[in-house]
Formats: structure tokens, C-alpha cells, sequence
């Protein structure tokens, strides 16, 4: 099984990066936009605010298939 860093093509277009302080609100927005459009399944958001320094929230989403959950993530990548 491969990881989504090695599913992306190294020359892939990257999007227009995200502005350097955006909040974290903002950011889950984009997220979870990102996935809607890609027709992501049982999307689920974590607020982990104040029980890790990772992050704010961790997101978990499915899809219909291996390749569907990797044109997931590839679409994450390239919009951040």
C-alpha cells in the first residue's frame, strides 16, 4: 500500500498557497470544502484543541475505494 506523499507526482501543480496566518477554523473550513467536492463519505471532524501541540482538529474521511481515498488526498496536497 503506498502513502499519500508517494501517490502525488513529484512535478504536480501545487494550488495557490493558504495566506500564513490563517486560523485554524478557517483552515478546517477549507478542508472539509475540499473533501465535499470530492465527494469524500462519513467525514468526521475531531476538535483536539488543548490535547496535543500537533493541531486544532483532525479530520477522518472514507471513500468508495483505494483510488478514490487517494484522489482524496492528492486533491488536499495539491489546494495546500
Amino acid at each position: 500500500m503506498r502513502t499519500t506523499v508517494e501517490g502525488v507526482a513529484k512535478d504536480a501543480p501545487v494550488g495557490d498557497p493558504v495566506p500564513q496566518g490563517t486560523g485554524p477554523e478557517t483552515l478546517l473550513s477549507l478542508v472539509e470544502n475540499c473533501l465535499d467536492d470530492g465527494k469524500a463519505e462519513d467525514v468526521v471532524t475531531i476538535d483536539i484543541r488543548g490535547k496535543t501541540s500537533v493541531g486544532d482538529f483532525m479530520v477522518v474521511a472514507s471513500g468508495r475505494s483505494q483510488r478514490h481515498v487517494g484522489a482524496l488526498a492528492d486533491q488536499l496536497l495539491k489546494k495546500f
